[in-house]
């Protein structure tokens, strides 16, 4: 039995973060189109935390731990002077030293692209991201893939080095979409949810009149402790966002 301290304490925090609570609270009654509908929700109006709890945290581990090693040095740079040299045994010794280093001298540049950053946001080095964890895991990865969180970092990326963004604003091609569910196949404990992007209010795609047709978003669920997860997409392309920015010529002569 929880002690009255327990309760109060609980009490006290649900109403701090009421939809938090209520989301923790009902998950395990929920169906898995309720979970993506109230996830979707969540994700739209940038509530982090509460779009947070319906991701499955063992999933996200697992993606992290990929990024973590595939930005080590001594797993994307296996290569030695030995190794080269054995390789092509016609190769001399200096050659192979020659390689090494302009091999090492890649990696190191290829580590400051922050690739990880395709799966979490705001993670500046690879100790971070190491020590990613809990909800912080979950939220740095819903903003790296948010259409609106993405935008709004880019555009302030372009204010900081003295450029300026498009002057035709990103939300023109990447307009607030409404979205149905269409439907929940259940296998056990595995669930599929198909969910179709609506445009200015239509469901139909203003693309199918060039020949594109985007199919349905298809989410995975999993059981997880009687409730239904939601298993994180890898690096989906509608979610990462790319703006050029347009340099503003006056703040280049203020510079000078």
């Amino acid at each position: 039995m929880k002690s009255p301290v327990y309760c109060v304490l609980s009490l006290l925090l649900c109403g701090a973060t009421s939809s938090l609570c209520e989301a923790q609270q009902k998950s395990s009654q929920l169906s898995p189109t309720e979970t993506v509908d109230l996830f979707l929700t969540a994700q739209t109006a940038e509530r982090w935390a509460e779009a947070a709890h319906y991701l499955d945290r063992q999933a996200l581990e697992r993606i992290r731990q990929r990024e973590v090693q595939n930005n080590d040095s001594a797993y994307r740079f296996p290569w030695t002077v030995e190794k080269l040299m054995k390789e092509d045994a016609s190769m001399p010794r200096e050659v192979a030293e020659y390689e090494i280093r302009r091999m090492d001298r890649q990696a190191k540049d290829f580590e400051v692209e922050k690739t990880w950053s395709y799966e979490f946001a705001d993670v500046e080095n690879r100790r971070d991201l190491q020590q990613l964890a809990g909800d912080r895991l979950a939220q740095s990865w819903l903003k790296a893939h948010s259409r609106g969180y993405r935008t709004t970092q880019n555009s302030a990326a372009c204010q900081r080095i003295g450029g300026a963004p498009p002057k035709a604003p990103p939300s023109v091609g990447l307009s607030q979409r409404t979205y149905r569910i269409l439907g929940q196949v259940v296998t056990d404990s595995m669930a599929y949810v198909l969910k179709e992007d609506g445009y200015d209010g239509k469901t139909s795609n203003p693309l199918a009149d060039i020949g594109i047709i985007v199919p349905p978003e298809t989410f995975i669920l999993r059981k997880v402790a009687g409730a239904w997860k939601i298993l994180p997409s890898v690096r989906t392309g509608a979610s990462i966002v790319s703006i050029d920015c347009v340099v503003d010529s006056a703040s280049r002569r203020e510079k000078k």
